[in-house]
């Protein structure tokens, strides 16, 4: 079967030709890249360690990079032929312009990892051919798992998220959170 349909707020999706099979199959991934990521994350958190600071000066600490590469090696290991751009070593393939491409940010919220507070999370996302199939946000220190998959709702820990259903942006509920 070939997921094509329309979402709660009537937008519909665009067929990508994918079959339920391999989107799932990428969902499992997904969610072994943010399993390894986050038990090496949690090695680390609130715990004492070197930070370096990158040309744009934003920090980079040793489990942002041992947590990429954890990722990095169980895709090349499951789908050898894909491309993946991690947000710590760049791009991780002969071809830039495979058709998949995994984009990868271990620690999204470095400064709230270093400074102990869980507010921080990983990011996870496969583009098909340029389109967006799979997105992951895992919170690894509270444990918390947000998954969208092309043309499916939104879960939460496995279960599906209830969203405002409102016709106008300016209608929306945002939250954000700023550490000073």
């Amino acid at each position: 079967m070939t997921s094509n349909c329309t979402l709660s707020n009537h937008i519909g999706t665009v067929n990508l030709g994918l079959n339920d099979s391999e989107l799932e199959r990428f969902a499992e991934v997904g969610n072994e890249l943010a399993d390894a990521a986050g038990e090496v994350i949690r090695k680390y958190f609130r715990k004492s360690f070197d930070i370096v600071d990158k040309e744009d000066l934003s920090p980079v600490t040793i489990a942002d990079q041992a947590a990429e590469e954890s990722m990095v090696s169980i895709i090349q290991k499951s789908f050898p032929s894909h491309a993946i751009y991690g947000e710590e070593n760049g791009w991780r393939c002969e071809e830039k312009f495979a058709e998949y491409v995994w984009v990868l940010d271990p620690i999204d919220g470095t400064k709230s990892f270093i400074t102990g507070k869980p507010l921080f999370g990983t990011l996870i996302a496969l583009l098909h051919k340029g389109k967006l199939i799979l997105g992951i946000i895992d919170q690894p220190v509270l444990r918390e798992r947000w998954i969208g998959i092309s043309g499916r709702r939104t879960t939460l820990n496995g279960q599906e998220v209830a969203t405002r259903n409102c016709a106008k942006l300016s209608q929306a509920y945002l939250y954000v959170f700023l550490f000073l």
